[in-house]
C-alpha cells in the first residue's frame, strides 16, 4: 500500500494464484490435497495480508468494509478503504486524515440530532 505499484502487483499475484486453488479431484491421495491446499492458503493469506502493510486500521464500515490510514511512503496520511469483502480491492479515496475525521464526526453529529432527547424529570411529574 504504501506504493502503488507494489499494491498492483499483489493484486495481480493474488488473483493468479486464485486461479491456482487446488482441485481436490486433481490429487491421488486426500492427503496430498490437503498439504497443497495448505501451502497454496499460506501463500493466499501472506499476500492478501500484505496488502495491508505500513497501513493502520481506522474503523468498520459495515459489511467487512474498512477504513484504513497509510502510515508510511509517498502515500503517507491518505486514506484508502478496504473493499476486499466486495471483491474490489484496497483503494484510495483520494482523503485525508483531516477530511476522514471530519466527515465520521458530522455523520455522529447528524446521527445524534435524529434521536429525540430524553424528557426531563420535570416535564414527567
Amino acid at each position: 500500500m504504501g506504493a502503488v505499484p507494489c499494491a498492483a502487483a499483489l493484486r495481480r499475484e493474488l488473483a493468479t494464484l486464485e486461479t491456482q486453488e487446488p482441485q481436490e479431484d486433481a490429487f491421488a491421495d486426500d492427503d496430498a490435497f490437503r498439504r497443497a491446499y495448505a501451502a497454496w492458503d499460506a501463500r493466499y493469506e501472506e499476500l492478501n495480508d500484505a496488502q495491508e502493510a505500513g497501513a493502520v486500521f481506522l474503523g468498520e464500515q459495515g459489511c467487512g468494509h474498512a477504513s484504513l490510514m497509510v502510515m508510511t511512503g509517498p502515500h503517507r496520511g491518505a486514506i484508502w478503504e478496504d473493499l476486499r469483502p466486495m471483491d474490489q480491492g484496497i483503494e484510495p479515496t483520494g482523503h485525508d486524515f483531516a477530511h476522514w475525521y471530519r466527515s465520521r464526526l458530522e455523520r455522529t453529529e447528524q446521527q445524534l440530532d435524529a434521536v429525540p432527547a430524553p424528557a426531563r424529570q420535570s416535564d414527567t411529574i
